[in-house]
């Protein structure tokens, strides 16, 4: 359950009841968004080690100059699940933010420019979203299954559009990619999932199958 203190809020000298209204909406919003299960996430064996060494990439708390960070998964199957929950677990450092999911299929076909950016302003989410504003924003975009060096010239025209201490995470299956385009910071990850990590652990540590079961409950309720 969620709890607020909005004391510090109604200390705060408004003309506008509304524009204080807007303010502990989108702390609200904020905060639900950090307690929002993120199922797929927390099965990725390690993923607090991962975050921490990518927190340091994307530097959270610089309100200068802006950032492209490269995000390659060893097999690629967890992929998906590690943009979502960077996203959704730094999402509250920026004014305005945006997650855009299997770009491969949304470049599918002709003007897939246009397409690419229709979604990105369909998605994007913030206090006000206009492309004047975002020029003055911190804004995060993170961009999920990038294939194509065209794509990334697509995210770079609006990457440019955002204000200092933006960030534009690109995660891919093709780590040749984010090194053909210039991208400095690559982060490589290796994951296993906690029901691949629990299978290994039982198989390595029991020969009987009657252990293998116990302990896997075992390990299933710690």
């Amino acid at each position: 359950m969620l709890s607020f203190d909005f004391s510090f809020y109604f200390c705060l000298c408004r003309e506008d009841d509304s524009e204080l209204v807007d303010v502990i909406a989108d702390k609200i919003s904020k905060e639900l968004m950090l307690v929002t299960t993120i199922s797929n996430g927390r099965n990725l064996v390690g993923i607090d080690k991962h975050m921490k060494e990518l927190n340091l990439l994307m530097d959270l708390n610089s309100n200068k100059g802006k950032r492209m960070v490269g995000i390659w998964v060893r097999g690629g199957s967890c992929r998906s699940a590690l943009a979502k929950y960077v996203y959704q677990t730094s999402c509250q450092h920026f004014d305005s933010h945006c997650f855009l999911g299997n770009v491969k299929r949304i470049c599918q076909g002709n003007y897939f420019e246009s397409h690419l950016h229709k979604e990105f302003v369909d998605n994007i989410k913030g206090e006000n979203s206009s492309k004047q504003s975002l020029k003055k924003q911190k804004v995060l975009l993170v961009a999920d299954d990038v294939d194509k060096l065209e794509q990334l010239d697509a995210l770079a025209g609006d990457f440019n559009g955002f204000g200092p201490g933006s960030v534009v995470i690109i995660t891919t299956k093709d780590k040749q990619l984010l090194i053909s385009y210039g991208i400095q910071l690559v982060y490589e990850a290796e994951f296993l999932t906690f029901q691949k990590f629990c299978r290994s652990f039982r198989s390595l540590a029991f020969k009987k199958r009657d252990d293998i079961s116990a302990a896997f409950e075992w390990a299933l309720y710690i």
